[in-house]
């Protein structure tokens, strides 16, 4: 069998004493046959401090998918603080009466926060009834103007370049906005049962998407998709089922901003808060917002930084991802582009000799491009900082977050690692502390597989087999 495979093992910042892995497995990996074919870049350590101990292509430039994170959540802790917090704010632009009429518009400022009401940070899930509790704690119990939100911060497309069209409809892409709530995504779930139609529920309650229900004579599964810019989700269930059947499926909303806005109304409406105003988006709002005349209501703070940086790392968390670099170069320029992250993160990074070239922060775009030995410098220099035990325990170890079953016989030494995979391409990349060694500096590597054409499953094989070859 034969898989097209690009291998990128990156073991860095070893001291002398400890260079003596043994190398005579990974050639032998390397040149396994189900690599034929295939781009194979290896760099294991780090040429600038003498400790280089393994190369195999390892200038070429490959694609990395998720290991694109490892540059994100690096520049994000060196520049921003593992202490950084975002803050969406609440406004007035009128007063609260002694009735507790709220007469004037609300603005909610939102400032990139990625975790709003996402589950992954729990804290956070609860946003939207947080929202309301506390307007109803300053005594509001009526709402007479407008609700505007402020979705501004970023001001650029909601995707990058490079994303695939086909997978715009999933919550693992979903667009990212200055105001961002519940990964811009909701959960579809569908029941099939004998003989009863099939049962249908999305949350949050009023997402304002839609759906249509759908029969297949042909088909003996659940399938659920979206059209691109449509709120209507397309459910095509089987004509008939013998026994129970269960699907669910994350799928992306086509505006987050409305998005927001519907899910919030419905949560006043629910808490008692009478709306009569209209729900307004920035870009429908006429008037110029100026927040130094308004009366800040509350702001609503996100989880420290480390917090985002490990739920990115740990599960691979896209949105948060690429939020984090747009706030980097939001903050850097005071103005936002894609295509500004390259610049930003080599300079924040002190990497401006290096030739990689990213076009997002997740590591969605199949045009990002970096090469074994650019992720060694980026890994080598942040065992240096302060912020490095920030970042080192914001991966995964063995059995836990996207490395749930891999690895899990490395008894030999500690490992901590990023995965990424898209179609055709896996990677992995991280730290190895091998149990022997008597100084315990944990050692970079990473493995990138490109144009693997056997099962990922192989390419995750020979990624295992690598770094357990190590100890």
């Amino acid at each position: 069998m034969r898989v097209q495979c690009v291998l990128t093992c990156l073991l860095v910042l070893a001291l002398p004493s400890q260079a003596s892995v043994d190398t005579s497995q990974l050639k032998v990996l390397v040149a396994d046959q189900l690599l034929h074919g295939a781009g194979v870049s290896v760099a294991i350590g780090d040429s600038r401090s003498n400790t280089q101990q393994f190369i195999h292509n390892e200038t070429q430039r490959l694609v990395p998918a998720s290991v694109t994170k490892l540059f994100t959540t690096a520049a994000a802790l060196q520049h921003l603080g593992p202490n950084f917090k975002y803050h969406t704010g609440f406004f007035l632009d009128g007063i609260i009466d002694v009735n507790g009429t709220l007469r004037g518009n609300v603005f909610v400022k939102g400032n990139g926060d990625p975790t709003l009401g996402d589950s992954l940070f729990p804290e956070q899930h609860h946003a939207m009834r947080h929202f309301v509790d506390s307007l109803q704690y300053l005594g509001i119990t009526e709402l007479q103007g407008n609700i505007i939100v402020d979705d501004t911060y970023f001001g650029i497309e909601p995707f990058a370049r490079g994303w695939a069209w086909d997978d715009l409809q999933y919550s693992y892409a979903a667009q990212v906005n200055g105001l961002n709530f519940r990964n811009n995504s909701v959960r579809v779930s569908v029941t099939c049962k004998p003989g009863k139609l099939a049962s249908v529920d999305i949350q949050p309650d009023g997402s304002g998407m839609l759906y249509e229900l759908k029969t297949d004579e042909n088909s003996d599964k659940v399938h659920i998709s979206r059209e691109l810019n449509s709120t209507v989700i397309t459910i095509t269930v089987p004509e008939s089922v013998e026994t129970a059947l269960v699907e669910q499926e994350l799928i992306s909303v086509p505006d987050a901003s409305s998005y927001f806005l519907s899910v919030f109304s419905h949560t006043l409406d629910r808490a008692g808060i009478v709306h009569k105003g209209a729900l307004v988006t920035a870009s429908e709002w006429e008037t110029t917002i100026a927040y130094e005349e308004y009366t800040q209501l509350f702001s609503y703070p996100s989880p420290p930084l480390q917090d985002i940086v490990k739920v990115v790392n740990h599960e691979s968390h896209n949105l948060a991802a690429d939020c984090l670099a747009l706030t980097l170069v939001r903050e850097k320029t005071g103005t936002c582009s894609w295509d500004s992250i390259t610049p930003i993160f080599k300079d924040i990074l002190s990497a401006t000799e290096t030739d990689f070239e990213l076009f997002d922060g997740s590591g969605l775009s199949r045009m990002n491009s970096v090469s074994a030995q650019d992720v060694v410098r980026v890994l080598s220099n942040m065992q240096l900082g302060e912020h490095f035990q920030a970042f080192y325990s914001s991966l995964a170890a063995p059995g836990q977050g996207t490395l749930k079953y891999r690895l899990r016989d490395a008894n030999a030494g500690e490992i901590r690692a990023k995965t990424g995979s898209m179609t055709a391409t896996s990677c992995l990349a991280g730290y190895f502390t091998p149990a022997s060694k008597t100084d315990n500096t944990p050692v970079p590597f990473c493995i990138l597989m490109n144009n693997v054409s056997a099962p990922l499953s192989k390419a995750r094989m020979l990624q295992d087999l690598m770094c357990l070859s190590l100890f």
